[in-house]
């Protein structure tokens, strides 16, 4: 859990930051591994016997000022009795033991019975009993979605992601195979399916109609059936893994249409699915999913039944949908819903009679640009991604958040899959995309497997409150408002790198107030609650063993959580100051929100002219407060690279690296999603991780084991003026090992490819571990390979395609501070 403040000192008061042209806004990781000391296990304390204020409901914490009777709150500064209750645990002699009193960070247990969409509020846990139970037994359900439509090299790709998935899942674990093309395929490989082996029923999914499906997948095939314990039936499901098959477009025969014999029909897929989930769910036989005497001998005998802890959806797209419901392009005039008398292929998830109760956050998606994307080379204006279908995806994306159902999105196909209609999909439900241009980049298996396991927090509530003097004034990010209550976020779902971006604002003219009198200090904190399905320590944990002898299957249990984090808030009284604490990671994740937010609402110029008014701004008020620069002065004389202030250095290289970047430009080779998949990855990066992003590091070495350099710029320069003959250029996504020309000379006596053990080689393993999406990696030689690849990542080349295109970047760097020169000696005149 982390909070990161644009300013590492906050300006005083608004006319303060106003002159310091600086975002006062923060990035927070609600569910991130904390820098403050915290126990491997919460604190043996019910979050409604915290301490909470009168007035605010801030949590006590350790800046709070205490007696024997009650206590100040350091954010409003009211002051709080303890309860009979409370006096005990919080006397004088005791503060020094208390966790919540001795770390800026709390962790404690709360009632897991409690709702999901209970507030972090007053009512959540004042004025009531609280009754002490147990966790309820849960088990982790996870559903695979394979996409069939595939030559056998990218299905065998998927064998090997689902064969990482299950080494990355417990035996507990409940796990489910559907595949599909122009139908589906529900997999039996439970018990009743007999030792070792898969059963597969198909069930025809519709074009048109209320159901998506000829029958309902539930009468096909019992949800109970398809969700097999992961420990008892593993061979099983490797065997169907192992037994997938192509299913190539095939034409019709008889009298039936030839399209429903050959397609990729998705959304009718995603649809069915979920009703699948739905029906179950609301019958209540998702409580026993895959609990029987074979699989569990102590099913039976506990008596107990199973909470319903969500879904985990890793769905498989191998190319565009092309049949049915949610079909991402359409050629000519698109037909429109409900109207002429058209076929609306776009059944309702929500309105659909099995779902009618189910009704998520009432949160709108952000609109954004549908370009016209090319999925089969023909011409651009002939197809186009289909409006509708974003309209599709919503509703189910809607539907899957209602039941706790988290969908991530793997995508492997060199065509465009109109992924900006289906990227609802994983922005709803807490899920994420990967895209991967060929089989042969895609290290899938091992991405599935880091994703699968670490683990995530589900049903989120986050609640941000301030001292007095400011407050949060929007949220950006894939964060929900609550309705009813203010600065109350929906957190469906959240990994600990996902991050999400606060702007904050002031108050009052009077700025940030302080009074010793009252206790209260500038501060923020920070309440994130969350559930969470954890190991029990009973069975094989236990070392417990069934009645034939082997171990019994680990239970596991549904808890509710919550985190409370308090920081301090330093002030800053002079422009000096502000700037001198600049954090610019963090100013840089809130720029690519805003960024996303300009493109959506009036497209890539707006984004382009956005940031390039922001950095001039920001760089007049620098050269008129800190530099002290005239408006006589000439344009030359004004400092475009912050030499006075090294907080700021690396500002210019990231807003120049945004307008190069694919949020704002498509290059030629670019993938045709590549664009929405780097908007997605980006806006959930912690900040460090997005600078290696938007501005890839590059380093140099002499020799495999010896370093030259540890950065450089991103010009063709450096490698002429470095004289180092290899260097290795990290950009989040990938990294390039770059010979020269010169390293590959007989006579440099340098190995190619670097050893295994090398200094080389073992920075190259570092930075492909640990992120959220494996890099690829190239290794490229000079005047032998093609190295394009690598020049095109020397961004601060000027660039024909964008000068063409009248972009202000694509003249490069140096031109670009050019630029910047030139409108700051026309703002310092105004």
């Amino acid at each position: 859990m982390s909070i990161h403040f644009t300013l590492g000192k906050v300006p005083s008061t608004g006319e303060l930051k106003d002159e310091c042209g600086l975002p006062f806004a923060c990035i927070v990781q609600p569910f991130a591994r904390s820098k403050y000391a915290i126990d491997d296990r919460p604190v043996e304390l019910q979050a409604s016997k915290v301490p909470r204020c009168i007035e605010c409901y801030a949590y006590i914490n350790r800046y709070c000022q205490m007696d024997q009777l009650g206590w100040s709150c350091s954010l409003c500064g009211a002051y709080t009795e303890f309860t009979d209750e409370q006096r005990p645990r919080y006397r004088r002699d005791n503060w020094q033991q208390l966790p919540e009193l001795r770390s800026e960070l709390l962790e404690v247990e709360c009632d897991p019975y409690e709702s999901s969409s209970d507030s972090d509020s007053e009512s959540e846990d004042e004025g009531r009993t609280t009754v002490v139970r147990g966790p309820p037994e849960a088990v982790p359900v996870y559903l695979a979605l394979v996409d069939l439509c595939c030559e056998e090299e990218a299905l065998e790709l998927i064998r090997s992601a689902l064969q990482a998935a299950l080494e990355a899942l417990p035996a507990a674990a409940r796990f489910g195979l559907v595949t599909f093309s122009h139908r589906v395929g529900l997999w039996e490989v439970g018990p009743s399916g007999g030792p070792g082996k898969a059963t597969v029923r198909y069930v025809r999914l519709s074009e048109e109609g209320d159901a998506p499906s000829a029958v309902e997948l539930q009468d096909a095939l019992p949800l109970e059936s398809l969700l097999a314990p992961v420990g008892a039936c593993k061979d099983a499901i490797v065997a169907a893994v192992e037994g997938l098959i192509s299913e190539p477009f095939l034409g019709g025969t008889g009298g039936e249409p030839q399209e429903l014999h050959g397609g990729r029909a998705f959304g009718g897929a995603i649809q069915a699915v979920l009703r699948y989930l739905a029906g179950a769910l609301q019958s209540g036989r998702l409580s026993s999913v895959g609990e029987t005497a074979a699989t569990s001998p102590t099913a039976t005998a506990s008596g107990t039944s199973l909470a319903y802890a969500g879904a985990r959806l890793m769905a498989f797209l191998m190319g565009p949908p092309n049949l049915g419901r949610g079909k991402s392009f359409h050629r000519g005039p698109r037909r429109r819903r409900g109207g002429d008398g058209a076929a609306d292929t776009s059944a309702s998830i929500i309105m659909d009679p099995m779902m009618s109760d189910l009704n998520p956050y009432t949160f709108s998606m952000p609109a954004v640009p549908l370009p016209a994307l090319n999925a089969d080379n023909s011409d651009p204006g002939e197809i186009a991604i289909d409006p509708e279908a974003r309209e599709f995806y919503e509703e189910a994306a809607a539907a899957a958040a209602a039941m706790a159902v988290c969908i991530d999105l793997y995508v492997v196909s060199e065509a465009g899959c109109g992924l900006s209609a289906i990227e609802p999909l994983t922005v709803s439900t807490g899920g994420l995309l990967f895209l991967y241009p060929t089989p042969q980049q895609a290290a899938l298996p091992q991405d599935i497997y880091r994703r699968l396991g670490a683990q995530q927090a589900r049903g989120g509530l986050l609640r941000l409150r301030t001292s007095r003097g400011y407050r949060v004034s929007n949220a950006l990010g894939n964060i929900f408002p609550d309705e009813q209550f203010d600065v109350l976020f929906h957190v469906v779902a959240a990994d600990p790198t996902d991050s999400f971006a606060f702007e904050l604002e002031y108050t009052s003219a009077a700025g940030i107030l302080t009074d010793a009198s009252d206790g209260t200090v500038p501060s923020m904190q920070m309440a994130f609650k969350y559930s969470v399905v954890v190991p029990s320590g009973e069975g094989a944990a236990n070392g417990s063993s069934a009645g034939d002898g082997s171990r019994a299957p680990q239970r596991w249990v549904l808890k509710r959580r919550m985190r409370v984090l308090t920081v301090m808030v330093p002030l800053a009284t002079s422009v000096r100051e502000v700037l001198d604490s600049c954090d610019a990671d963090a100013v840089l994740a809130v720029l690519v929100h805003k960024l996303v937010g300009a493109a959506a609402a009036d497209g890539a110029a707006e984004g382009h002219a956005l940031l390039h008014d922001w950095l001039s701004i920001l760089t007049a008020q620098y050269n008129r407060c800190i530099l002290g620069l005239s408006p006589e002065a000439a344009p030359h004389q004004a400092d475009v690279a912050f030499e006075a202030v090294e907080a700021l250095q690396g500002l210019p290289r990231a807003v120049y690296g945004l307008l190069r970047s694919p949020l704002l430009v498509r290059r030629a080779g670019q993938h045709a999603d590549g664009s929405t998949a780097a908007r997605l990855l980006w806006c959930k990066l912690p900040p460090a991780d997005l600078r290696l992003a938007v501005y890839p590091l590059l380093s140099s070495y002499t020799s495999p084991d010896a370093q030259a350099y540890p950065s450089h710029s991103l010009a063709e320069a450096a490698l002429s003026t470095s004289g180092a003959p290899i260097f290795m250029l990290d950009s989040f996504t990938s990294v390039l090992v770059y010979y020269t020309a010169a390293a590959v000379s007989p006579d440099s006596g340098l190995p190619f490819p670097p050893p295994q053990g090398s200094l080389l080689r073992t920075a190259v393993a570092a930075s492909r571990t640990g992120r959220r999406m494996t890099p690829t990696l190239t290794m490229l030689r000079g005047g032998v390979d093609n190295d394009r690849l690598f020049l095109d990542c020397l961004i601060e080349e000027p660039d024909r395609i964008l000068i063409e295109a009248g972009a202000q970047a694509g003249h490069g760097f140096v031109k670009f501070l050019q630029s910047i020169q030139q409108e700051v000696q026309g703002l310092l005149k105004e």
